[in-house]
């Protein structure tokens, strides 16, 4: 595995940590008990954040390395 990709990896978990504990943080200090409906709507978008950022992060965690086929072949024998 190449240097590059593992510090990407570790930019990605620390990213996630991070958020997640951002998360925590709003459950236990930021609801507002008063206005719940409004308060659970906005903390629901942020749950929706973040399961979409940890959906794309997933997609780029393992990254596969392809090449291209040599060109002259692919005009040789077409599909």
């Amino acid at each position: 595995m190449k240097i590059k990709q593992i510090l990407y990896q570790v930019a990605i978990i620390v990213t996630l940590c991070v958020y997640l504990y951002y998360l925590v943080y709003r459950v236990r200090y930021t609801i507002n008990p008063d206005c719940l409906i409004l308060s659970l709507g906005f903390f629901y978008a942020e749950v929706h954040g973040f399961v979409s950022l940890f959906l794309f992060f997933c997609s780029d965690f393992w990254l596969a390395h392809r090449f291209p086929e040599n060109s002259f072949t692919l005009l040789c024998h077409p599909l």
